[in-house]
């Protein structure tokens, strides 16, 4: 019988070069020099594999290095790691199908970003279906869809959600946003109506504390940091939530057995997301700032205060 491992998954961030901008990437653009070398991170793996039985590869654009994403997948096999890749999918659009399938050959899962910035035009969107459809045809990868949760109706959420299966994703992961306003709890109908219309329909670590416990922080139960996932960052700091900036690191790595020591570290427990904005603090924040725009504007108001 297996013995289980420490972590569910480790996130690694290799790059964080990328072909897009998104406003809400929390990913700062680095140095390349101060970025690990690629063998750095193929001789992480059979460390890693003692701690997980998964990796998630992301960035930045992971696809910004195809030869690498060709040889990490290898290495991953060879050492019996699933390998997920987050990616914008913008980069795959024109690769031939034979190129897809070259590609992916040791991929377990893509999970192909779903937001209103990428997806902000009907041919982005007509790109997207096709690329699924390319993928599914030409590969036996599993598809998902990070679906950002980002001012969405409960009808809107419906509908992508149903789109997103008819098209052929095999799973969509429901996304609560970090870092800007969040409304998960007004959605909290719509949730449940997809997890039971849809065994593949999940939603994010955090989305299931705020519903599980109907509120924002304060929780009961301590959230996943540092109990499942470990995230390592481009210069190999490791951090017990991939939002975490290098300042609360656990570990840095020096060289790829040291990941090894993260069993001997003990993480903080956290009963409250430091990244999480709830949607009606967010509009008070504004009209606090909107009223002291007025105030500075009018001298009258200002004087009286």
């Amino acid at each position: 019988m297996e013995t289980k491992k420490r972590f569910k998954v480790i996130s690694i961030h290799y790059t964080t070069e990328c072909n897009m901008n998104c406003p809400f990437c929390y990913k700062k653009r680095a140095d390349k020099s101060e970025e690990k070398s690629l063998e750095f991170w193929y001789d992480l793996i059979p460390y890693a594999s003692k701690l997980t039985n998964q990796i998630a590869l992301g960035g930045g654009e992971p696809f910004i290095n195809i030869d690498f994403i060709k040889k990490f997948g290898r290495v991953c096999k060879k050492n019996k790691v699933l390998l997920n890749i987050t990616s914008n999918g913008k980069l795959l659009i024109p690769l031939s199908d034979r190129e897809i399938k070259e590609i992916f050959k040791n991929i377990t899962m893509v999970s192909l970003s779903f937001d209103k910035y990428k997806i902000s035009s009907e041919q982005d969107l007509i790109n997207y279906i096709n690329l699924v459809k390319r993928i599914k045809r030409s590969t036996k990868t599993q598809i998902g869809s990070n679906l950002l949760v980002q001012d969405f109706d409960h009808s809107e959420l419906v509908k992508i959600v149903n789109m997103l299966f008819k098209i052929g994703v095999d799973r969509v992961f429901a996304l609560c946003p970090k870092n800007m306003p969040s409304d998960v709890l007004e959605l909290k109908d719509a949730y449940t109506y997809l997890t039971l219309k849809y065994p593949n329909f999940y939603v994010d670590d955090l989305t299931q504390q705020i519903l599980g416990e109907n509120k924002y922080k304060d929780w009961c139960k301590e959230c996943h940091y540092f109990k499942d996932i470990i995230s390592i960052n481009e210069k190999g700091f490791i951090t017990g939530c991939s939002f975490d900036d290098e300042s609360k690191a656990l570990l840095k790595l020096e060289e790829p057995k040291d990941i090894l020591k993260i069993k001997k570290i003990d993480g903080e427990k956290r009963f409250s997301c430091p990244y999480l904005i709830p949607k009606d603090i967010a509009l008070k924040v504004q009209q606090l700032k909107s009223l002291k725009g007025g105030m500075k504007k009018d001298g009258n108001i200002k004087s009286e205060l």
